[in-house]
């Protein structure tokens, strides 16, 4: 775990940073909170499996040539890409979570991209 670059952490925080806000969104405002919250815990989940298998491609790839790594990086996008497409079908086809808030939940990822700073900060003062 140590051995994990601190920006994927930082990732992962402002993933449940975000999903925090939305689970207290959900819980205020919305009728079927169960499914709901299933959807985005689950789109949650991926997201950070996602991030996981970025650190774990781009680090397998900088070991590379660079016509290897260009496939190597292609094969990462494919793989994540399957994975979330796969999670997504699983979601639709079994109805116990909602799809929307799953795919809101995956979005967590792109909302943790621009809090990184923020996070890097709350990190980096915890640590000291």
């Amino acid at each position: 775990m140590k051995r994990i670059n601190s920006t994927v952490w930082e990732l992962v925080l402002g993933i449940v940073l975000t999903g925090i806000v939305l689970e207290l969104l959900i819980l205020l405002f919305l009728s079927d909170k169960l499914s709901i919250s299933l959807g985005l815990l689950i789109g949650m989940l991926t997201a950070s499996a996602m991030v996981f298998h970025m650190y774990y491609s781009i680090t397998k790839i900088l070991d590379m040539g660079e016509g290897a790594a260009r496939k190597g990086a292609a094969k990462g996008y494919a793989v994540r890409t399957i994975g979330l497409v796969a999670v997504l079908l699983v979601v639709a086809v079994t109805k116990k979570a909602n799809l929307l808030s799953c795919v809101a939940g995956v979005f967590t990822l792109k909302v943790a991209v621009y809090l990184q700073p923020f996070t890097h900060r709350i990190i980096r003062r915890v640590r000291e």
